[in-house]
């Protein structure tokens, strides 16, 4: 396989290299070949690291240690598609920086082949050229002018940004304050949390025991951030939303600091029932779980029965994103009736990054994890495609939103029957080589 995937990065990077040699002023030529190919290489080489990572133990600080690296294909295939990615933005930036300094592409051709065959020989070439040419001499007239050009573009963005943000938090302090509060509050601990970890040096199943508190901060307070929004649709009646405000919020209020209790004592939050205390907290935090999954399916509840005044693909968006939420519970339940979330081997084992979930075996958390983010992936999307409908038209944006939605519960219930059957997500690359 690494043969085969030597073949098409090879192939691949031709179109963009051809185009910046006879074609560099087409509109299309420095965006795919500054920006699309080298972010798809870039992905690639990505996912070639995620493979390859527990294979790079010994590092590079010798020659020795990088050449039994680059013994392995698969690693010099990443070698490979690294320089493959780097060379062609740098090609891209010797055209766009040719054409501003007026510089005859004539002799911007050789300096690109070189680039493309020898690498930093190419690069070489051109500041030569660049040099003779005779555009050092206003370089830094044009240099002064264009920082000034960034700064500008750059201040104006910066504004944008933050008046839309500002924006977006007043409205969602006027629609819900408390669940605003809430969400807000749980945003920002991540930022004490992860200080704590900074200084923290003990390790609860292979991790740093305050990377949970810091993962349910952050995804419980997009969550109530998220619901606190989508309640202020609902006509009424007023004491059910206030009821479900509140209970929500004093639901969080009991299991977050539980996480940081558990953390700060070394131990497992979750599956934990060692002592009479863990056991309490746990069920405690289990209690807490489900009285959201219940507000939660009591809102849904009058999303469906009550007529809510939102586009009917953003209200479509809505309700499908809280039923697929209420499914990603299952994984939740499995988790809970197996004492562990890893299926086939034992929970803190090797991890992907960030996520950590298993790629030694199954793992229950990745579809869980997409079930309770179906609540912002699909109303988003909902809106996105109602804005579409003047361009695909209002049949063909709704099949098309109904496909994605399809797609997405199919993702869901396919990652908890792969997680079941003891498989990582990566399964079909996982304990094989690339070659």
């Amino acid at each position: 396989m690494t043969e085969t995937l030597y073949t098409i990065v090879n192939v691949l990077v031709l179109p963009p290299w051809l185009l910046l040699i006879v074609a560099p002023r087409w509109k299309w030529t420095l965006p795919l070949a500054s920006i699309a190919y080298p972010s798809l290489l870039g992905l690639m080489y990505v996912a070639l690291l995620a493979f390859n990572v527990r294979s790079m133990t010994d590092g590079i600080a010798s020659l020795d240690n990088l050449a039994r690296l680059f013994e392995n294909p698969s690693v010099l295939l990443m070698g490979w598609v690294h320089y493959l990615a780097f060379d062609l933005f740098v090609g891209s930036w010797q055209v766009r920086d040719a054409q501003r300094l007026e510089i005859p592409h004539v002799l911007v051709v050789p300096c690109l082949l070189l680039t493309l065959l020898l690498g930093p020989t190419g690069l070489v070439c051109y500041f030569a050229i660049r040099y003779s040419h005779g555009s050092h001499m206003n370089e830094r007239a044009k240099r002064s002018a264009d920082r000034r050009a960034f700064h500008a573009r750059l201040s104006q963005v910066a504004e944008t940004v933050v008046s839309a943000l500002k924006s977006t938090v007043r409205e969602s302090y006027r629609r819900n304050r408390l669940l605003t509060l809430v969400g807000g509050s749980l945003l920002v601990s991540v930022l004490p949390l992860l200080s704590i970890a900074a200084f923290d040096s003990r390790s609860v199943e292979g991790l740093n025991p305050w990377i949970k508190p810091m993962k349910f901060s952050a995804s419980l307070g997009v969550y109530f951030l998220t619901l606190g929004w989508l309640l202020a649709y609902l006509p009424g009646p007023r004491w059910a939303v206030r009821t479900i405000t509140w209970v929500t919020a004093g639901a969080i209020l009991l299991e977050t600091p539980i996480l940081v209790f558990q953390a700060a004592r070394g131990v497992t939050s979750h599956f934990n029932v060692a002592t009479s205390l863990d056991a309490t907290l746990y069920f405690a935090m289990g209690a807490a779980a489900v009285t959201q999954m219940v507000l939660l399916g009591w809102t849904l509840w009058l999303f469906c029965i009550q007529t809510v005044a939102q586009p009917k693909l953003y209200l479509v968006g809505i309700r499908a994103g809280m039923a697929l939420v209420l499914l990603g519970m299952l994984p939740g339940f499995a988790m809970v009736g197996r004492g562990q979330h890893s299926v086939g081997v034992a929970d803190g084992g090797a991890g992907l990054p960030l996520a950590n979930w298993s790629t030694a075996g199954g793992d229950l958390r990745v579809a869980h994890f997409f079930g309770l983010h179906a609540i912002q992936v699909l109303p988003l999307v909902g809106l996105a495609f109602n804005r579409l409908q003047h361009r695909l038209g209002t049949r063909q944006s709704l099949a098309a939103f109904k496909l994605f939605v399809g797609a997405y519960a199919l993702l869901l219930v396919s990652t908890f029957v792969q997680a079941l059957a003891g498989e990582p997500l990566l399964a079909l690359l996982h304990g094989q080589s690339l070659s």
